[in-house]
């Protein structure tokens, strides 16, 4: 194949990747606690002849922004926000898996533990599901993540913060999967 074929295809190449990313951004830009893609291009030059010079493009990295979005009140009082630190997460189950996310919007699922609303269970201290009583006429959350529901102490929502800037990998729209290591409280 010839140099210019390569060099169609590689841009070709590196445009779909970036309509890929620009996609999945623009389709999660309403999802709570997502956070986009970003993709950078690099170009590996080459000079077949003494004349030309061709700059092929690849794809250099591919990183999650971990920007903080903009806060909406939803008048929900289990919703909870963190603010002033990026790298900070709450801390679900799904399926036996632990996972992180900046999706703070909860609520008390069918058995009676704070959930997120696509049934994600929120863990608190040492890990363990936070019960809600499902009787309580209101739920109040303390600047330290600790829930009461009515005078009761329910538990506190754990947080931990990501080490290092460590690479995490996307579970599904707004989590990711918790690697031990990677976190600390």
């Amino acid at each position: 194949m010839q140099i210019s074929s390569f060099l169609t295809l590689s841009k070709q190449t590196a445009l779909t990747r970036q309509i890929e990313v620009t996609a999945n951004n623009l389709a999660n830009a309403s999802t709570n606690g997502y956070r986009r893609t970003a993709i950078h291009f690099n170009s590996m030059m080459q000079q077949p002849n003494t004349t030309d010079v061709i700059a092929y493009p690849f794809e250099a990295e591919t990183y999650v922004d971990f920007t903080e979005a903009a806060i909406q009140d939803t008048n929900n009082p289990l919703d909870l926000s963190i603010l002033g630190n990026s790298q900070a997460f709450f801390v679900v189950e799904k399926d036996g898996e632990r996972r992180l996310t900046r999706n703070g919007n909860f609520q008390l699922g069918q058995n009676g533990t704070l959930q997120t609303t696509i049934g994600e269970t929120v863990l608190g201290d040492g890990d363990q599901p936070i019960r809600l009583n499902p009787s309580a006429q209101q739920y109040f959350i303390g600047p330290d993540g600790t829930i009461f529901s009515d005078a009761d102490r329910s538990g506190r929502v754990r947080v931990v913060q990501r080490r290092d800037n460590t690479p995490l990998t996307r579970v599904g729209s707004a989590a990711f999967r918790l690697v031990e290591g990677a976190v600390e409280e």
